[in-house]
């Protein structure tokens, strides 16, 4: 296994690691295109602490970005070119998406102060690939000299990985977006001193 830059143009590699995961039983094709695709380009920046997981032969095991506050990708941009094809409905899921994924984001920055950086993609597809990466991107912050490693997650992810590896829990929130009389969609924001 190898750790290698990021390629923002190879983006597509991520998501289709992570379109099985992340896709909506039973929607169409086109909406998950756009569904995963959005959620991985809202999260990817194109900056040194991008990063990929390969084998040998260059399939990808996983990816680890981050980004300073102040950064910003053109994943709306992406979003605004696509959803015009989509049904009203499935314009409207994308939208509620687009507003959750803002909100953790803006939430998780309102904490950070200059001297910290936001992990905003981890995702990998092999045991032992998703420390490696985050052990590099760490070097990496402490090279810049940032003091803190925020993240936002929910309880749809493994979000019980992080208080295991050091990550103390600074803010809960219920997500009204995707809640139900049922059961609170929770988001949780994590801070990990560098």
């Amino acid at each position: 296994m190898q750790i290698l830059p990021l390629n923002i143009n190879q983006i597509d590699e991520a998501i289709a690691m992570v379109r099985p995961l992340w896709r909506v039983e039973g929607a169409s094709d086109a909406f998950n295109d756009a569904y995963v695709g959005y959620i991985v380009r809202h999260n990817c920046y194109d900056n040194e602490f991008a990063l990929q997981a390969t084998e040998e032969n260059g399939h990808l095991l996983g990816i680890i970005t981050a980004a300073r506050k102040g950064e910003h990708n053109k994943a709306k941009t992406w979003l605004e070119e696509r959803i015009g094809a989509l049904t009203e409905a499935e314009q409207a899921d994308l939208r509620t998406l687009q507003h959750y994924l803002e909100e953790g984001d803006r939430r998780t920055l309102s904490l950070m102060g200059d001297e910290d950086v936001k992990l905003s993609f981890f995702a990998s597809a092999r045991s032992g690939c998703g420390r490696m990466l985050l052990e590099e991107d760490m070097r990496r912050f402490r090279k810049h000299h940032f003091q803190n490693m925020y993240l936002w997650t929910d309880i749809t992810c493994s979000h019980n990985y992080y208080p295991r590896h050091g990550f103390q829990l600074v803010d809960t929130y219920k997500a009204e977006e995707f809640s139900t009389d049922e059961a609170d969609y929770l988001t949780y924001i994590y801070r990990k001193n560098i």
